[in-house]
């Protein structure tokens, strides 16, 4: 059977060579060989760094080189290289992740098997690694349709998991520029309103947990869920259950970075979506024990 293209778009933003070179290696060695890849270089500012990345995709044929004019988020930078993706499909990897060499291997596999389904996301497990730490994480193993699971949290996980169908992409309009962080949960939902999840139980990324992350900015991660919520209004009026837990993960998340208050007035906002859920339970036991979680 014919390989189906595979586009790979890295997004790098001012990382260190020896750390962006570990994300195109972990590409360039996949046992899946039908691969294009795209790098995306954020920061051209970095004149110096910009100069050490030319020269190591001249050394490396296999790669596709873009920098951009100015200084741009992620999600713009995704976006440019997702108007150049030539694939079938789309896989996405930031520059301080890495993957494990049979990721797409596996995850167009599970596309072929099920060629007759609507499958726009193929996900998995994926190892997060913090300092010499390595654990592997589950968030899910929903599989269909998960669009009412996938309100409650995002349980697909981070940009450099997924396989996406790049026709799903496209159609749904890629990521959208204006969300400040939760841009992954975001094209997600967006993709799964249209489409069906497969799953896989195995880890095929690894996350490396660091402190600049934009994950660590509390306000852009507020800003970003609350454009969850306003996008997603009318799904939530309607599943109250999903708004509830969503609302429930948020004060959890604001509790573990002490965030009290905050945590507290998500809490309210839970409670009045739906007093009697068992996800308060957990939040208002959390708060008892101040359990870090």
């Amino acid at each position: 059977m014919e390989e189906e293209l595979v586009s790979v778009i890295v997004t790098t933003y001012n990382r260190k060579l020896e750390i962006l070179k570990r994300a195109l290696e972990s590409v360039i060695s996949q046992t899946y060989k039908n691969i294009e890849i795209i790098l995306v270089n954020a920061c051209p500012e970095n004149t110096e760094l910009e100069k050490k990345i030319s020269k190591l995709v001249t050394q490396t044929k296999e790669i596709n080189y873009i920098c951009l004019d100015k200084n741009s988020g992620a999600c713009i930078a995704r976006n440019k290289g997702l108007k150049f993706a030539k694939g079938k499909y789309i896989a996405y990897l930031d520059d301080d992740d890495e993957w494990v060499k049979n990721k797409i291997e596996l995850q167009v596999k599970r596309y072929r098997d099920l060629k007759d389904r609507n499958i726009g996301i193929v996900y998995s497990s994926f190892f997060q690694i913090n300092k010499d730490k390595r654990k592997v994480e589950k968030f899910s193993n929903k599989e269909g349709n998960i669009i009412e699971y996938l309100l409650g949290s995002n349980i697909i996980g981070g940009t450099s998991n997924p396989l996406l169908l790049k026709k799903a992409v496209d159609e749904v309009g890629g990521f959208d520029e204006t969300f400040p962080s939760s841009q992954d949960y975001d094209l997600w939902i967006r993709i799964c309103k249209k489409y069906e999840v497969a799953y896989i139980d195995k880890p095929l990324t690894m996350y490396y947990v660091s402190d600049d992350a934009i994950t660590r900015s509390m306000d852009k991660r507020i800003d970003g869920w609350e454009k969850i919520i306003e996008k997603n209004k009318e799904l939530y009026e309607n599943d109250l259950n999903a708004y509830n837990y969503f609302l429930n993960i948020i004060a959890r998340e604001l509790y573990k970075n002490n965030e009290k208050s905050k945590s507290i007035q998500y809490f309210k906002k839970a409670l009045k979506a739906k007093i009697c859920a068992s996800s308060n339970l957990i939040t208002i036991v959390k708060y008892i024990i101040g359990r870090k979680f």
